[in-house]
């Protein structure tokens, strides 16, 4: 199977059917195809680049490996991105997860390790003494008692030794990493993603329309971020209730002052911790301007507003007031048993 999508692919640039790419992505995680295999096929796909159905065959074969995640009908949010915009700057959508949850929105953060960066969410979530692996039954407990849970990617889809091995070897951005937000085990009913392509906030938007979302943001920064972005204009993909939006923002029309990439860029999973605790305490500048505003985007996402600018004032008081930087705390306690 996977050699004959390999053909059509690389011989014939041919879109593949939702459940081809399902029966595909099924091989590799079950370790059926070889890594060289593996590597020509997902090296293939980025090549003639990935159509909304690819992209959904790789959840579907995703989740019907993963546990289920019981979230009991609480209204949950997810926050992340793609990754692979090589911008090198810190985890802005990470750090603003525990915001969102001071302000009183739940988030079921879907993570891993860096494929395409210094560091991904979970690096800098390891970082700051927080235990990465939480089994599916405390996921709502954890939900319950701190805000915020954080869903390692690796605990939850399992695959082959080899797989983490080649996607860091092959250095791009593949299926995976635009599957994986899509594919969180919490199933949330809201979200905000960010994309390092433009052409993909629409992709990605449909995606999630046909996977049951009521309310989503998909964004990408005209600088080149898989952020919203305060450096530059955003466009944004509005999912809502079945409808589809594209608008564009300027960090201006929300009072923000622009900024430089410089202003905002992360080092090392140590560095961007750090940075993570600065901008909780209350740190005032463009990192935490970044940080609001992708809070304020997850709380209308989430329908906890109506709009960015009620968004910030909300972030923005989350963090003044301390909250921000307990619910980090609390989920450390909770990762060591204390919870």
């Amino acid at each position: 199977m996977i050699t004959k999508s390999i053909r059509a692919l690389a011989e014939d640039r041919r879109i593949l059917s939702e459940q081809e790419t399902e029966q595909v992505i099924g091989q590799i995680l079950d370790g059926v195809a070889t890594p060289v295999q593996a590597a020509a096929f997902l090296a293939a796909l980025r090549t003639r680049g990935e159509t909304a159905d690819e992209i959904l065959g790789c959840v579907r074969a995703m989740r019907r490996r993963a546990p289920t995640v019981n979230c009991d009908g609480m209204p949950t949010v997810d926050i992340g991105g793609t990754g692979g915009d090589r911008a090198g700057t810190f985890n802005i959508s990470t750090t603003a997860a525990f915001v969102v949850a001071a302000a009183g929105l739940p988030v079921a953060k879907h993570g891993n390790r860096s494929f395409t960066s210094q560091c991904g969410s979970a690096d800098m979530i390891e970082n700051l003494g927080i235990k990465l692996q939480i089994e599916p039954q405390r996921v709502l407990p954890c939900l319950q008692e701190v805000g915020l849970a954080y869903l390692f990617t690796p605990f939850f889809y399992p695959a082959p030794s080899y797989l983490r091995r080649l996607r860091r070897e092959i250095g791009v951005r593949s299926i995976f990493n635009l599957a994986g937000p899509c594919a969180n085990p919490a199933d949330v009913p809201c979200q905000v993603v960010g994309v390092a392509h433009p052409d993909l906030t629409e992709t990605l938007a449909q995606v999630l329309a046909r996977l049951g979302k009521r309310h989503v943001l998909v964004f990408h920064g005209l600088d080149g971020l898989d952020e919203i972005t305060i450096t530059d204009r955003t466009k944004i993909t509005e999912l809502k209730d079945g409808a589809i939006r594209t608008f564009h923002l300027e960090p201006e029309e929300l009072g923000i002052p622009r900024a430089t990439l410089a202003d905002i860029r992360g080092g090392s999973p140590t560095d961007n911790a750090e940075i993570c605790r600065q901008v909780l305490s209350g740190e005032k500048g463009p990192r935490r301007d970044i940080v609001l505003l992708c809070a304020a985007a997850a709380l209308l996402a989430g329908d906890q507003v109506a709009n960015l600018s009620d968004g910030l004032s909300r972030a923005q008081e989350a963090i003044d007031s301390g909250r921000a930087w307990q619910t980090l705390e609390r989920l450390r306690r909770f990762g060591d048993g204390q919870g």
